[in-house]
């Protein structure tokens, strides 16, 4: 089930990406140029745009350069820990085991690590305030006379987007630990310790495939000059 599971889920998703960049066509031109080849592959130009985003750069700052290096190796981490967490599950339906649990438990606490790190960096960038959802604040405005009122812009941003999907991440990320971290203690029965494994490659599902979106959403707002 879980195979079955996460193939759709992450054809699903890509499907999803890829049909909302087609359809929509954001506005790329500024970034990847007017008179660029084959428009059509703008969603393949992603990955490089947002790996060029977070190379440091030649103005920024030493806490800058160094919150984009972690962010560069957390995506490592997450490739490591993706390809050595599915990797058996996926191809022979059996547990993780031999060199690959190692190689995952070592990169495990390591991307915990730099993830709390970017957590506490990029919190106060990622926190909310009333221009993050404007049409919430007009309907507020009309329905019961809140005295914000936000207008109309032709470009309502994707930046309440990415600010929930960075803070969903952390959430599952703090889940995705906690689950294997109490499956390791033996106060929990046979049926717990089944739940906390389930609930571990779950949450991490879930966890890749928001971090999908989010790289995605990155990418929109970096498009439309919005970090």
């Amino acid at each position: 089930m879980f195979k079955i599971i996460t193939i759709a889920s992450f054809l699903i998703t890509f499907a999803a990406i890829g049909l909302h960049c087609l359809i929509f066509h954001p506005k790329f031109d500024e970034v990847f140029g007017p008179k660029r080849l084959r428009k059509g592959l703008d969603i393949f130009r992603i990955p490089v745009l947002i790996i060029t985003l977070l190379l440091p750069g030649q103005s920024s700052s030493l806490w800058g350069v160094v919150k984009k290096l972690l962010y560069l190796f957390v995506m490592f981490c997450v490739l490591v820990l993706v390809v050595t967490g599915f990797w058996q599950r996926l191809l022979y339906d059996k547990a993780l085991s031999g060199y690959l649990i190692m190689i995952h438990s070592t990169f495990a606490p390591i991307f915990i690590a730099c993830l709390a790190i970017l957590a506490l960096g990029w919190s106060k960038q990622n926190g909310f305030n009333r221009y993050d959802c404007p049409w919430l604040m007009r309907f507020l405005h009309k329905a019961v006379k809140l005295g914000v009122y936000v207008e109309k812009t032709e470009n309502e941003t994707f930046l309440p987007v990415r600010k929930i999907t960075f803070w969903v991440l952390m959430f599952l990320a703090l889940v995705v630990a906690l689950s294997i971290v109490s499956s390791m203690f033996r106060i929990f029965g046979t049926d717990m310790q089944h739940f906390l494994m389930d609930l571990h490659r779950y949450s991490a599902l879930a966890f890749v495939l928001i971090a999908m979106v989010h790289t995605y959403v990155t990418a929109l707002a970096k498009a439309r000059q919005e970090i």
